[in-house]
């Protein structure tokens, strides 16, 4: 998350996908591991970095989402992350 974030402070055009198993760390009844904090703080800053285009893989859709007005949480299938992949000039996974 900080890497993409960082990127949206450089001007770089950034989506976020959340896949598979990942895609629980959007969950708003998620606790993290002690020590860490939610991802849904982080994730409810990306429009301060011009960060618009958040995913998550639609199949996983299944526990209340973390709600924050600013942001646009878009479901995604496998061909929709294919062409997203296909259109991204670098690809970070994490």
């Amino acid at each position: 998350m900080d890497a993409a974030l960082a990127a949206g402070v450089f001007g770089q055009q950034v989506s976020i996908v959340f896949w598979g198993d990942g895609v629980a760390s959007l969950f708003a009844d998620l606790e993290p591991p002690e020590g860490q904090r939610h991802i849904g703080k982080q994730i409810a800053s990306a429009p301060l970095y011009d960060i618009s285009d958040i995913f998550f893989d639609h199949s996983r859709a299944d526990g209340p989402f973390i709600d924050d007005a600013n942001l646009s949480l878009q479901p995604l299938d496998t061909a929709g992350l294919k062409q997203l992949l296909r259109q991204a000039d670098h690809v970070m996974s994490f």
